[in-house]
């Protein structure tokens, strides 16, 4: 849970709380979680017409073997932008990392993200994206 004063008086004061839980089993991993920000930071006047700061959950599983781990993870958001309006954000991931030695990490992803405005009959207001992520990791 988190709260704040705003510091425009004409703003929403921070207030929003996440739940989530993890659980772990001979190498598999699932989580869930949930948030939802409500009305944090938004100016005053919308907030009295239903708009929101936004709200989600989380799904994520993974699997580790040897030196080897994979994983899935989704994500998704809705924001009440007025009263009829609701833009929202979703995203896949699927990932894969594996250790080639102490300290020594590569890794690659693919994401797959759709966003839209809230208005379903202008093309401009939604975009979808895929992303390709491949790396290394140094730790020592």
């Amino acid at each position: 849970y988190s709260f704040g004063g705003a510091k425009d008086q004409a703003n929403e004061d921070l207030e929003a709380y996440r739940v989530g839980a993890m659980l772990g089993v001979a190498g598999f991993t699932v989580a869930v979680g949930y948030f939802d920000n409500q009305e944090s930071g938004l100016a005053q006047t919308n907030a009295q017409k239903g708009v929101d700061a936004g709200t989600g959950f989380t799904v994520g599983a993974g699997y580790s073997f040897g030196a080897t781990a994979v994983s899935i993870g989704y994500i998704t958001t809705d924001i009440q932008t007025s009263q009829t309006t609701e833009d929202t954000y979703d995203n896949l991931s699927l990932d894969v990392e594996h250790a080639l030695a102490e300290g020594l990490t590569v890794y690659g992803g693919l994401q797959f993200a759709e966003a839209s405005k809230g208005v379903a009959s202008a093309a401009d207001d939604q975009a979808e994206s895929t992303t390709v992520v491949i790396g290394t990791s140094v730790a020592f």
